[in-house]
């Protein structure tokens, strides 16, 4: 720990337990990028100097009916077609990713949907990502603390004003200055290495068993990896919080996750989840049960209430999606959204975490 007057630092560390997505809002297409399917990996392309390659080559208006063809095929096939080396691949590359298990030979190539990096095109973890996996954590602790705070209005954001948003700053329960979440603040990753980037696709896996994959795949951190970040305590705003608080709820969170969701899916066989429950769930891609607080403000003794809560805003949501069969299978939503890695299925995003 570092104290400077009332600010204490510890440094935050994150072990990626499966796959974790944290999207920039971008993809490339099948066009976009260059798959190499001997070496398993894929190129993702430097626009400007791709585009000077080809004018450079004079191949711009064969890419150009290349790109118009309704018939489009891969880049791949295009850059064949014309004898473009991999060594002039390696030159309009703005860098290479594993494809894991994501894209398959002799499929259809999905497009990619991208991680968050910075202006160098190096991957890493937004604190903002970061201290919203802390705060769905911190909720979840607080809600499941009993007799902490009685509130009869289950509406989520009513609940996470009346948990959260305590200090009385102002008189306004929705003012933010009210909210607890100012004495915590979490700084960036620190950046990951490329070699420790994977691509991993899309799946729904039912309490049956039942999996569907779809047409998208993601930029991953891969499992097994140890991410680092700083977070900054300000113990004049949590005058009767410190550390151990934060571990506590984070711990509440992790056993809330296991008991209240894993139990559906007896065939899940995914990522080991920390003995100690000191856990969260990171990133995008995880699904509802990452992120929601409705399971927790009712708590065990009202698991089928929340089931039926949950499954009629779903039902409105998502009318084609089954979700009417949600109370007979006892969870709601049905899918646990996962990724296929290491020859197994997991639960996009867990991650063990501890601090020093």
């Amino acid at each position: 720990m570092i104290r400077e007057g009332y600010l204490e630092s510890y440094q935050m560390i994150l072990e990626t337990r499966s796959p974790v997505f944290v999207g920039s809002g971008q993809s490339c297409n099948k066009v976009e990028y260059y798959m190499d399917a001997n070496k398993r990996k894929v190129s993702i392309l430097d626009d400007e100097k791709f585009f000077s390659f080809l004018i450079d080559k004079g191949l711009i208006e064969k890419y150009e009916s290349f790109i118009l063809n309704p018939n489009i095929g891969y880049l791949y096939e295009f850059l064949s077609e014309n004898s473009v080396t991999e060594q002039e691949v390696d030159s309009f590359t703005r860098y290479h990713i594993r494809c894991g298990q994501g894209l398959e030979n002799g499929r259809s190539l999905k497009e990619i949907w991208m991680f968050c990096r910075d202006h160098y095109g190096r991957p890493y973890i937004p604190g903002s990502s970061l201290k919203g996996a802390l705060r769905t954590a911190i909720l979840t602790g607080l809600l499941l603390q009993k007799n902490y705070l009685q509130v009869n209005d289950k509406n989520a954001k009513k609940l996470e004003q009346a948990y959260l948003n305590t200090l009385k700053v102002t008189e306004d329960p929705k003012d933010e200055q009210n909210s607890i979440l100012r004495g915590l603040s979490v700084s960036d990753s620190e950046i990951i290495s490329s070699d420790d980037m994977v691509l991993c696709g899309k799946w729904d896996l039912t309490p049956s068993g039942k999996r569907k994959q779809l047409s998208l795949v993601r930029e991953c951190v891969r499992a097994g990896v140890k991410i680092r970040s700083r977070i900054t305590i300000d113990r004049s705003i949590w005058k009767d919080r410190d550390l151990k608080f934060l571990e506590q709820c984070i711990q509440a969170f992790g056993k809330h996750y296991k008991a209240t969701y894993l139990p559906y899916y007896s065939n899940y066989k995914g990522c080991e989840i920390p003995a100690d429950n000191q856990m969260l769930v990171i990133g995008g891609g995880s699904g509802y049960f990452s992120k929601n607080i409705v399971y927790a403000a009712l708590g065990k003794d009202k698991h089928a209430q929340a089931v039926k809560l949950v499954s009629s805003v779903m039902k409105k949501q998502f009318p084609r999606h089954y979700h009417d069969k949600d109370e007979q299978v006892g969870i709601s939503p049905q899918n646990l959204k996962c990724t296929y890695y290491n020859q197994n299925f997991y639960h996009y995003g867990v991650c063990s975490v501890g601090f020093k």
